[in-house]
């Protein structure tokens, strides 16, 4: 009888002390929740005001360039006209990969309830789409000499590759993609292929860089996480994460093949929305 009374009692003590402990914890953690909402709240506004800034910048580039255009036969030098439009175009460059950056923050900031994000479709034509990516990257791509191609499918036709769907996020995601398949390839190759199915189209972007660490390849679909093998290079962590949630969001599907010193492969589906 007085060991029944004994083991109860050790079994209540037992159990209040995790209980205890459990509330200690979930304090815990929802403290630390609420700490990570206010700083995620903190980067939506921030991140709208330096999206401001990029615009006005990309803009100033935009007359600069006009400006040289329009009196570069005025000019003796033409080294100095060609230093000029090189600079001018690497502000550009510069001016889009923080807009892209900036946008990754805002998508950071929605991606707490994805069904809040609504989506703003139009008909944009995804050839063209590219075209424009590498315009922007063709600076950076030149002076790292690497090879930057890209292939659609050659058995159709331009008017085949309209897409009706959310064009602002269909472009955040090739200048990241492409930006990083760029960034962290320092000699050889970045392969941009476009295909199409019934109802979907499909995104290859193919690169001989420096690859991500098997061991990493999860951890780095997370947001704030980056490869071992990137310490020289600069990054958030954020990009790729945002990269999944729109694709995601758009209905999609992404893939991720990588090998350290070998190169990386990320195919991504987007489905026609019309």
């Amino acid at each position: 009888m007085a060991f029944t009374i004994l083991a109860i009692s050790v079994f209540i003590t037992v159990a209040v002390t995790l209980t205890i402990l459990c509330r200690v914890y979930i304090a815990k953690y929802k403290s630390e929740i609420k700490k990570l909402e206010h700083k995620i709240a903190f980067i939506g506004m921030s991140s709208h005001e330096v999206k401001n800034l990029s615009y006005e910048i990309s803009c100033t580039s935009q007359a600069l360039k006009k400006l040289v255009n329009k009196y570069k036969k005025d000019i003796e030098n033409p080294s100095l006209v060609e230093s000029l439009e090189v600079d001018i175009e690497n502000i550009r460059t510069a001016s889009a990969t923080m807009g892209n950056f900036v946008y990754e923050m805002i998508e950071v900031n929605k991606i707490k309830d994805l069904s809040s994000i609504p989506r703003v479709l139009s008909k944009v034509n995804l050839v063209n789409a590219v075209r424009d990516v590498f315009k922007i990257f063709k600076t950076q791509s030149s002076t790292k000499g690497i090879s930057v191609e890209f292939h659609p499918d050659p058995s159709l036709t331009k008017e085949d590759f309209y897409v009706f769907t959310d064009t602002v996020r269909v472009k955040q995601i090739l200048l990241n993609l492409v930006g990083n398949a760029i960034k962290y390839t320092d000699e050889g190759f970045v392969h941009v292929i476009l295909s199409r199915t019934k109802d979907n189209f499909s995104f290859t972007i193919k690169d001989s860089g420096i690859g991500i660490p098997s061991k990493d390849l999860l951890k780095v679909q997370k947001l704030g996480h980056r490869g071992s093998n990137v310490a020289s290079k600069i990054g958030s962590g954020f990009g790729l994460p945002s990269v999944i949630h729109m694709i995601k969001n758009l209905e999609g599907t992404i893939t991720i093949t990588s090998k350290e010193g070998e190169g990386t492969e990320v195919s991504f589906t987007l489905p026609d929305e019309e």
